[in-house]
């Protein structure tokens, strides 16, 4: 059994803790906190889901409180969309449908067995579920995502896991040298990566002259690869993200350098989405899913954790 590394907050109920355990990675989930993923790490590495204090503090929202009320810890899941809008007559939160909800949790023999959670989201009538299953130092995650309606769906999605920022952080993302990007916060103006002003450098969180220090990007042009590495020469660990190259035709990467919440993190963000608002995206022709009337899709993300490794950049 592993080391509990999270506290409840004052007054608040016990939630409980799935864990899957391996030699080599260890990994705990909390099905009733929008069954985010809230610890990470290698025997003896780094933590690598982030979190706002030392206590890593868990507790519930109140049902219609924002992101900023919640704990915040590690990853969680944004569906149909991040930024709160309306569509096809549902007005949705911030962060969507999943992200605050008890997800229910399927029967588990062990703690090498698949935590399989699943949600029915109230407003869009769809079933979304995840199985979560490791495989000695890589956690796969599969998904499905059913419409329950006669209409047909709109929805994005994406994978929202905040990371800690340490010293000698590297960041590989599959955009080519000086490919564009859709930067969020200019509403979606395009710059050139990894450098949208002179001076900074994301794929080392350098900010330059950009104010405040917070910057979420979408990639515009075509992936070159599904794949992206964050390593560290000096502590050398290795994280590794892969995702479904039939489901993603984009990636989300976002930098904060003290800037929002006085917080030092970032995120990598598979998505079928070019911005947070999947009204946005309807409306300006960019990336997003429409699901017909009671059909399924699937998909898979898996994150791979090394340490001690020699040689910090990876690669296939």
């Amino acid at each position: 059994m592993t080391k509990d590394t999270h506290s409840l907050a004052p007054n608040s109920m016990q939630v409980s803790i799935e864990r899957l355990n391996s030699p080599s990675l260890a990994v705990e989930i909390i099905p009733e906190l929008g069954a985010r993923i809230s610890s990470l790490r290698c025997p003896n590495g780094r933590e690598w889901m982030w979190a706002p204090g030392l206590r890593r503090l868990l507790y519930r929202c109140e049902p219609k409180a924002g992101f900023l009320q919640s704990c915040m810890v590690g990853a969680d899941e944004c569906l149909p969309t991040i930024a709160a809008c309306s569509v096809q007559g549902r007005s949705y939160p911030g962060h969507g449908e999943c992200w605050s909800a008890p997800w229910s949790l399927d029967p588990r023999e062990n703690e090498q067995s698949p935590v399989v959670t699943h949600l029915h989201l109230p407003l869009s009538n769809a079933v979304f579920r995840r199985a979560a299953s490791l495989h000695g130092n890589t956690l796969l995650l599969e998904y499905e995502v059913t419409n329950g309606t006669d209409e047909p769906w709109d929805f994005t999605y994406a994978f929202h896991p905040l990371f800690p920022m340490e010293p000698g952080d590297h960041v590989s993302l599959p955009i080519r040298q000086g490919g564009e990007i859709l930067v969020e916060n200019w509403s979606g103006k395009r710059a050139p990566w990894p450098s949208p002003v002179p001076g900074a450098d994301l794929s080392c969180f350098q900010m330059g002259d950009i104010s405040p220090s917070t910057l979420k990007i979408f990639t515009a042009d075509p992936l070159t690869d599904h794949r992206a590495i964050v390593s560290n020469a000096i502590t050398r660990e290795r994280l590794t993200v892969d995702f479904d190259p039939s489901f993603f035709p984009a990636l989300g990467f976002y930098v904060n350098q003290n800037g929002w919440g006085a917080h030092r993190h970032f995120a990598i963000e598979p998505t079928n989405a070019q911005a947070d608002s999947l009204e946005e995206c309807r409306r300006r022709g960019l990336h997003y899913s429409t699901l017909p009337p009671r059909a399924s899709v699937r998909w898979w993300i898996q994150i791979t954790v090394e340490a001690g490794i020699d040689e910090p950049g990876g690669g296939r």
